[in-house]
């Protein structure tokens, strides 16, 4: 090989850089919607330094999500890592779960590059992070049985929903409005993540998410237990307003785009649409569940 060659072979090779810069995007730079190692280990990004921490369960972010937490004797935290505006923000909370006697862990103080660096730069973090185990979940038929004779109950249902930011959404509803569970297929719909609980903003705390083998059965199961399902579905003969609501529902709602499934569709009890006007012709399901959930909730207001 010649010298000219050589050098041209020099020019080519570039040094590997650790900041990430001059070889592909740095890993707080690539897209995703989180969870797998991302989740353990925390989601790095600019400034400080050093590796990542890796979490027994997953780095949970955000006030509200860790506020709720931590007042939830089921849910197990393993630690606390939080800025110092991140434990001011905090503090009440962990005062009140101190009154509760919770037992949870000391806070561990870190800089604000530290904290972006070793567990999350995400937007909206508030400084704060619980590394946490998921919660477990009952079964269906326990969860019914414990509902007080003649009680109201809502349910909904989710069929082939698989977004987190979604069903995080839903579950927020689901616990402002006081509905008793969220349930998705064992198959289609993702466990929890860091996402769906931050977006619940605490609500994962207060609502059971439960899983089902099979959404049409579980149907015909409801149908026995005296709980009326109404799917929504843009193509329902009549509107959500026009149903005469029980105690006891469940609210079936399809996936965007491909809605309920077929079967689905025909063990519900009623199908029915919302009204909305051109050019618009349907919402975004965690909307639709709002909805649906207000116009229930609305059988408790006097008048009504």
């Amino acid at each position: 090989m010649n010298d000219q060659s050589k050098s041209k072979n020099r020019r080519r090779r570039r040094p590997h850089r650790p900041d990430g810069k001059g070889g592909g995007k740095p890993q707080h730079q690539r897209g995703g919607k989180g969870g797998g190692q991302d989740q353990r280990r925390g989601r790095g990004g600019s400034g400080g330094g050093g590796q990542m921490l890796q979490a027994k369960g997953y780095w949970l972010h955000g006030l509200h999500a860790i506020a709720e937490a931590l007042l939830n004797p089921k849910r197990r935290i393993y630690s606390l890592n939080t800025t110092q505006s991140g434990l001011e923000l905090l503090q009440p909370h962990l005062d009140a779960a101190v009154a509760a006697k919770m037992g949870r862990p000391t806070p561990t103080l870190m800089s604000p590059p530290d904290f972006n660096a070793k567990i999350t730069d995400a937007p909206g973090h508030n400084g704060i992070a619980a590394d946490v185990a998921p919660l477990d979940q009952p079964d269906l038929p326990s969860l019914i049985d414990k509902l007080p004779d003649g009680a109201g109950a809502a349910l909904v249902i989710l069929d082939q929903v698989t977004d987190p930011h979604n069903i995080g959404a839903i579950i927020r509803s689901a616990a402002a409005f006081g509905a008793v569970a969220v349930i998705g297929q064992d198959r289609h719909a993702p466990d929890e993540t860091a996402i769906m609980v931050k977006t619940a903003s605490g609500g994962m705390e207060h609502v059971p998410y439960v899983k089902v083998t099979n959404i049409a059965r579980t149907l015909t199961w409801l149908d026995e237990h005296e709980f009326l399902s109404v799917g929504l579905d843009e193509r329902g003969e009549t509107t959500l307003a026009k149903v005469e609501m029980q105690p006891r529902i469940a609210f079936v709602m399809g996936a965007e785009g491909s809605g309920l499934r077929r079967l689905v569709s025909e063990r519900c009890q009623k199908l029915v649409r919302l009204p909305t006007q051109p050019p618009i012709a349907s919402l975004n399901v965690s909307n639709a569940v709002a909805a649906s959930l207000y116009e229930w909730r609305r059988l408790d207001e006097p008048g009504a």
